[in-house]
């Protein structure tokens, strides 16, 4: 079963930072541009090097996570802090959405620059697997 909110909330605060937060939340928090907002909205503000990290495990988990234990977590967070839970047709989501990712990232960190963060692409965690890179790649480029 997936973690209780009070877990999930606590690592929120922690050091874990929301790259590490974000993969355990799954393919559903990016489902919609408001959705992604309001889960990034819960975690301590995002500088480039978390940013870069962040690209990295959507890049590396394009479809390789645990949808339903991903489900039950973000279910599990939504109780616990008081936000709309994820639609059934979100929970069922078997990859990123890229769009929305990114275009919630933009509008709730107004301030990170990306073409830095992207030159901090090369970290450990960071790797893509699939011939789908150049599309991501595309879909977090800065002059998109």
């Amino acid at each position: 079963m997936g973690d209780t909110g009070g877990d999930i909330v606590s690592r929120l605060a922690s050091s874990s930072g929301p790259s590490m937060v974000i993969e355990e939340l799954g393919y559903a928090c990016t489902a919609s541009k408001e959705y992604m907002k309001e889960v990034v909205g819960l975690m301590p503000a995002m500088e480039e090097r978390e940013l870069a990290r962040l690209v990295g495990v959507l890049a590396r988990t394009h479809s390789s996570l645990d949808v339903v234990k991903c489900g039950q977590t973000l279910t599990s967070l939504a109780n616990a802090v008081g936000i709309a839970a994820p639609s059934p047709a979100a929970l069922g989501a078997g990859t990123w959405n890229y769009d929305n990712a990114v275009d919630a990232l933009r509008e709730a960190s107004p301030n990170l620059n990306w073409s830095t963060a992207m030159q901090m692409l090369d970290h450990e965690g960071f790797a893509v697997r699939t011939a789908s890179r150049s599309r991501r790649s595309r879909a977090c480029s800065p002059g998109r």
